[in-house]
């Protein structure tokens, strides 16, 4: 397993990262630390063509401007709560709209747009990429 890592962009001053890493067998998976973002995922199929499995952009700039939600890990919500709001144990909770009336895979600050300052990747394998974002 090879693995590369690149400063991709900057935002408020701090670093976007790409990581890559690539298998023997011709795949390829790029990941950034903004949103846990799966960019790029180079598959062969059995004759040994290689496609990108995955929709995204090939620059930062649009993940920042359009929220397609492409490739990002979503939280704290999956899903649309309509109305932003909810209600549990008798208590209505008002969440951030960010889909018309509706609060979408975690509001407009959802793990999409959080910047993972914390990433580690096994050295002894490098078989796994974690981000932290707490």
């Amino acid at each position: 397993m090879e693995v590369s890592l690149k400063k991709w962009a900057q935002l408020n001053e701090k670093d976007v990262l790409l990581f890559t890493l690539m298998n023997d067998r011709g795949m390829e998976l790029s990941a950034t630390n903004y949103g846990c973002i799966v960019t790029k995922l180079l598959v062969p199929d059995r004759n040994g063509n290689v496609e990108n499995v995955v929709l995204g952009f090939n620059d930062f700039d649009p993940y920042l401007t359009n929220t397609p939600y492409f490739g990002a890990v979503i939280g704290r919500v999956a899903g649309r709560i309509q109305g932003a709001s909810f209600e549990l144990d008798g208590v209505t909770y008002q969440l951030a709209k960010n889909e018309n009336n509706n609060h979408l895979h975690g509001g407009p600050n959802g793990f999409h747009r959080v910047l993972c300052v914390n990433v580690k990747i096994n050295m002894y394998t490098f078989d796994c990429l974690r981000m932290y974002i707490f």
